[in-house]
């Protein structure tokens, strides 16, 4: 049955586009936000800014990116993704 194979093949095709589709939008729904303070506490795994009277703390993964020196003083601006920030009370 050559009409079967093909059915099968196109089948295969869509399944893979859904799933490369799934994969993307989920990355695409992670916004990204900038902030740009004074650096009042870093440690392995997150970056604390002030940001006029606010305190954020801010994980660092791999898409974190800080422009300027990560050392307590100083004035960064840090890309991150929304869901990696926490204002602190």
């Amino acid at each position: 049955m050559p009409g079967f194979n093909a059915m099968m093949k196109m089948k295969s095709i869509l399944i893979a586009i859904a799933a490369a589709s799934l994969t993307l939008s989920s990355t695409a729904f992670a916004q990204t936000a900038h902030m740009t303070g004074k650096v009042i506490a870093v440690t392995s795994d997150k970056i604390t800014v002030q940001k006029g009277k606010e305190v954020w703390d801010i994980k660092l993964t791999a898409s974190t990116k800080v422009s300027g020196d990560k050392k307590v003083g100083s004035t960064v601006t840090v890309t991150y993704n929304a869901p990696d920030a926490q204002k602190k009370e």
